[in-house]
């Protein structure tokens, strides 16, 4: 036979409270929470049932944000970014453009290409300031191959520019 009686926390049949109750966790019926214990003391097993009853909402605010992402050659931010963070990665892109514009440039005009990636990964490596995705495995990605495919388009051979792309990641993916 089945009893019911009010003692919230406490042994049903004994009255053991506290360590000497062990519960065995809890699970949801219809509108109530049910939570199994075992007295200790008698070995009652029993169940302790309590209403759920609605509190309160908790949310956060929206953010505006933007649903059509144009060109992004660096893999910088995904879609549902807010503007500023949109503005902030467009930014980044156009410094990251001017970088390695003026790294091919340099390279094409034979400046010596270690002191050079050293430079300009630090540079890139800064970039990471603005928390659009510069120094993830992806942009990094992007941001080599697209190094190494503006080096073939100035006569660099498909060989070396896959070198100096690879010394570029090395640079930058730390």
């Amino acid at each position: 036979m089945e009893n019911t009686k009010e003692c919230h926390n406490e042994c049903p049949n004994c009255g053991a409270t506290g360590q000497d109750l062990d519960w065995h966790g809890s699970d949801t019926c219809d509108d109530y929470m049910v939570y199994a214990g075992l007295c200790k003391k008698c070995n009652c097993e029993f169940d302790e049932i309590h209403s759920i009853v609605y509190d309160h909402t908790e949310y956060d605010v929206p953010v505006e944000k933007v649903e059509e992402i144009p060109d992004n050659p660096y893999s910088l931010y995904m879609s549902g970014v807010s503007e500023r963070d949109l503005k902030r990665a467009k930014e980044v892109e156009e410094k990251i453009t001017e970088i390695i514009d003026e790294m091919v440039d340099k390279i094409v005009a034979g400046v010596s290409t270690h002191s050079l990636m050293v430079n300009y990964s630090i540079y890139l490596n800064l970039l990471d300031y603005a928390g659009v995705g510069v120094g993830d495995t992806e942009t990094d990605n992007c941001i080599v191959e697209i190094f190494k495919d503006k080096l073939m388009e100035r006569g660099v051979t498909k060989n070396k520019a896959e070198k100096l792309s690879h010394k570029l990641y090395d640079k930058i993916h730390c």
